[in-house]
Order: C-alpha cells, then sequence, then structure tokens
C-alpha cells in the first residue's frame, strides 16, 4: 500500500464522550490494520474526543527523566470494505475480582455471555476477529481467551502461558477468526481481553463476575465477610475456590448503539461438552 493508505495508530487510546455514555478502549500500541478493514473516525456516531493513556514505571525513583514520546495517527480518505470496533471481554473491573492470598497459583475466569452476541448479531451470521489484545496486571502470569461453539471449545483466539505485564501488545492473528451465535490501579489486577473484529456491531463491552451467592445473599454482607476472612490456611483457601464454583455468574453487556444500552444476565455456566485438546506436533506454522 501507499504510505497514505494506511490505517496505523501507535501508543495507547481510549475515547471518551460522557453524553452519549461512552468510554471505552479504541486500541493498544502500534497497530497496522488489515488492506480491507479500517476504523471510523468523524463520523456522526464516532467519539468527539480521544483519551491518551500512558503508564509510566520509574522503580529506582530517578530524577531528571524527560519522556519525549509521542503518537501518531495515519488516516485516509480512501474507505475500506469494513468497519471494525474494539470490543472489550472478560472479568468486570471492581472488587469482586478476588485473588486468594497465599496461593501459589490462581486460575480467575470470566465470560462473554451467548445472549450478548446473539442480541447485537441482528441480521448478520458471525463477525470475525482479526487481532487481540491480552490484559492482566502485577499478578498475571498467563492468559488465555477460550472460544465456544454449540457446547464444543474451539482452539483459543489467543494464549500466553508466559504473560509479562512489561510486553504487552495488540497481536494481529493469523487467520480471522470467525464468532458466531451461540478497579482501575496497576496495583488491582485485571483479566481482559480486547478483541480487534470486523463488520462493527453495537456491542462493546461483554465482561462478567461471580456473585458469590454461594457464600452469602445478602450484598451488603459479602463484602465485610470477606474482608475478615482466614486466607492463612489452605482448607479455608480450597473452600473458598469451591465456593466460587457453586456461585452463579453474572454478565453485563453494553453498547453506545445497542437496544437496550445494557443487558444483564444472571445464572450458572454449564462446562463445555468437548473440551479443546491442543494438537500434539509442537512444530510451529510457517
Amino acid at each position: 500500500m501507499k504510505p497514505s493508505d494506511q490505517m496505523q495508530s501507535d501508543a495507547s487510546y481510549k475515547n471518551n464522550e460522557q453524553e452519549k455514555g461512552k468510554d471505552r478502549m479504541v486500541f493498544i500500541g502500534t497497530f497496522y490494520y488489515p488492506d480491507h478493514v479500517g476504523f471510523s473516525v468523524g463520523a456522526p456516531d464516532d467519539p468527539s474526543f480521544y483519551i491518551l493513556e500512558t503508564h509510566y514505571d520509574n522503580p529506582a525513583q530517578k530524577s531528571g527523566m524527560i519522556d519525549n514520546s509521542g503518537i501518531r495517527i495515519t488516516l485516509t480518505n480512501n474507505l475500506r470494505p469494513y468497519e471494525a470496533d474494539m470490543m472489550e471481554i472478560g472479568h468486570v473491573v471492581d472488587w469482586r475480582h478476588i485473588i486468594p492470598p497465599f496461593e501459589k497459583a490462581y486460575l480467575s475466569q470470566s465470560h462473554c455471555a451467548s445472549q450478548c452476541i446473539d442480541h447485537t448479531l441482528g441480521n448478520m451470521t458471525e463477525i470475525k476477529v482479526f487481532g487481540i489484545f491480552q490484559h492482566a496486571h502485577l499478578l498475571g502470569r498467563a492468559i488465555k481467551t477460550r472460544h465456544f461453539r454449540n457446547g464444543s471449545e474451539l482452539s483459543p483466539l489467543a494464549t500466553d502461558p508466559h504473560y509479562d505485564f512489561d510486553f504487552q501488545e495488540t497481536r494481529l492473528l493469523r487467520e480471522e477468526i470467525p464468532i458466531r451465535r451461540g478497579g482501575l490501579s496497576t496495583r488491582d489486577e485485571m483479566c481482559l481481553s480486547f478483541l480487534l473484529y470486523y463488520p462493527k456491531v453495537a456491542l462493546n463491552q461483554c465482561v462478567s463476575s461471580p456473585t458469590y451467592d454461594s457464600i452469602s445473599s445478602d450484598k451488603n454482607r459479602l463484602w465485610p465477610m470477606l474482608s475478615v476472612y482466614n486466607w492463612t490456611t489452605q482448607h479455608n483457601r480450597d473452600q473458598f475456590k469451591q465456593k466460587l464454583k457453586d456461585s452463579s455468574i453474572f454478565h453485563f453487556c453494553e453498547g453506545d448503539t445497542m437496544v437496550p444500552k445494557t443487558l444483564m444476565y444472571t445464572f450458572h455456566e454449564k462446562p463445555p461438552t468437548h473440551a479443546y485438546v491442543p494438537p500434539r506436533s509442537s512444530t510451529c506454522p510457517k
């Protein structure tokens, strides 16, 4: 492509437009869109302004350091065939994302309810994911974005068994993957994936969190109970993990132009009938 025809983005951007209720991720890091896909800027339903979020890490507390980094956005008037968007999936970012202390390894799980996908696809049969950004904070050691269809688990959208908070990037997938019907501080933890996909649908966020209703049905009592819980014994931590498995899951999805604007579901998640088994060959594809 000619340079003027490239769709490129550097740095990390969020759009924010309070009067329309918009506050969502747009892109993260340097990324070139595929030739047939573009991200709309300046259209009537697009954000009116963007916010750049930058994380600085200076553990040695050095002074006199100057930041000369910047951003570059390349736009084009040559519209692409498909309009892309970014969808956030993962665990609701709040106090309900509990990671027990003293655990050597702990698995956090979250879900994007199929009802949310069904509601926003409309007359379309599928959307296609072409890029993904997996994100956790300092406790994250591995992340996998799993994919289910008709009760069976398919190959994951992305898996990073050696996640490092200091080396995060948006990854362009080797092949587009069809999706069909079927606390904000760094010291607080997150478990999220941001999917770049097309064609654009109304769904911007599809997240979940446990209700902990197996511990207490009274939401006002739940946090005081958990805040004084004795995490020091393995028995208590195992008991908590079992209670977590027995809890129902609260699902939340929203979109700027979705009708209604938000959807909420609460139900127990069922394990897939057929779990994904990775191929035995360890040969990397060329």
